[in-house]
């Protein structure tokens, strides 16, 4: 399974940089992800979208197309 996350940001107040990182996604039906600041500071619990597809070329309803690969 390929994982792609991104953290949602806060529309106000002080912005710390944070960065996702994904363990264990090679079972097929699970990850782990962990944030963190790139400069160590602590973050708060934030949500975070993700999309997790399988290797390939898939494409949407819509006729877009998304590729998807494990390097």
């Amino acid at each position: 399974m390929v994982v792609v996350c991104s953290p949602r940001y806060p529309t106000s107040g002080t912005l710390i940089p944070r960065v996702e990182r994904i363990q264990n996604a090679t079972n097929g039906n699970s990850f782990d992800i962990k944030l963190q600041n790139p400069s160590s500071l602590l973050v708060a619990d934030s949500l975070v979208d993700c999309m997790v597809i399988e290797e390939g070329i898939w494409e949407f309803p819509d006729g877009r197309l998304i590729e998807g690969q494990n390097f």
